[in-house]
C-alpha cells in the first residue's frame, strides 16, 4: 500500500458495487433486475464521488467498472450489446488494468472461499475467461486503453509492482501531453 502514495499525489480507492449496494441482490435476483439495479449504484457512485474528485484533479483508482458489467452481466443472460447501451455513456477511465488467470487457478482460488455468490458458482461462470476476453477485445475496438495482467503465477507482491507501474506509466503519459 505505501507504493500508491504515487509522490504524494491526493487518490481516491473505490470500488464497485459500493457499500451502498445490497450485496444479498446478487443471489436475490438476475438478469436485468440484477442489472438495474447495479446501473443505478455504478452511477450515484459517479456522481456522488468520483466525478467530484477529478474536479479536483485528484486520481480515482476503482476495483471493477464496467469492464466487470461486461463480463458478469453476460454470465447473467444479458447480451454484450445491451450491457454496452446502458454503460456507453459513463466516463471512460484513462487507464483499465486487467487481472486474468486460468480456469484451474481461478477455480482454485475460489474453492478457498466460505461462501460464493451466484454468480461465482462453477455452472454459471463456466464463460467467464472468454466474455473476459471477449470485453477486453470489444473496449479495444471502443479505444479504451487496457493493460492485461496475467497473475496466476505470480506473487502478489510481482503483480502489485506490475500494477503499480503501469499506474505510474499512464500519469507520466497524462503529465506529458498535458504540459
Amino acid at each position: 500500500k505505501d507504493k500508491f502514495l504515487l509522490d504524494g499525489k491526493d487518490i481516491l480507492f473505490t470500488k464497485e458495487p459500493t457499500p451502498n449496494f445490497n450485496l444479498n441482490s446478487e443471489n436475490d435476483l438476475n438478469g436485468v433486475q440484477l442489472f438495474s439495479l447495479l446501473l443505478d449504484d455504478r452511477e450515484q457512485h459517479i456522481s456522488d464521488l468520483i466525478l467530484p474528485t477529478l474536479d479536483k484533479k485528484q486520481i480515482v483508482i476503482s476495483d471493477r467498472y464496467i469492464m466487470s458489467s461486461l463480463v458478469f452481466q453476460r454470465m447473467d443472460g444479458l447480451e454484450l450489446d445491451y450491457i454496452w447501451a446502458k454503460n456507453s455513456l459513463f466516463p471512460v477511465p484513462d487507464l483499465t488494468i486487467v487481472l486474468t488467470i486460468d480456469e484451474e487457478t481461478a477455480t482454485q482460488r475460489l474453492n478457498l472461499r466460505a461462501n460464493l455468490s451466484r454468480l461465482k458458482k462453477p455452472g454459471v461462470r463456466i464463460n467467464e475467461i472468454e466474455f473476459t476476453n471477449d470485453a477486453i477485445n470489444f473496449l479495444k475496438l471502443k479505444n479504451w486503453n487496457i493493460q492485461v495482467i496475467v497473475n496466476m503465477d505470480k506473487s502478489i507482491d510481482f503483480v502489485v509492482e506490475e500494477v503499480y507501474q503501469a499506474i505510474i506509466q499512464q500519469l507520466q503519459l497524462h503529465e506529458n501531453t498535458s504540459n
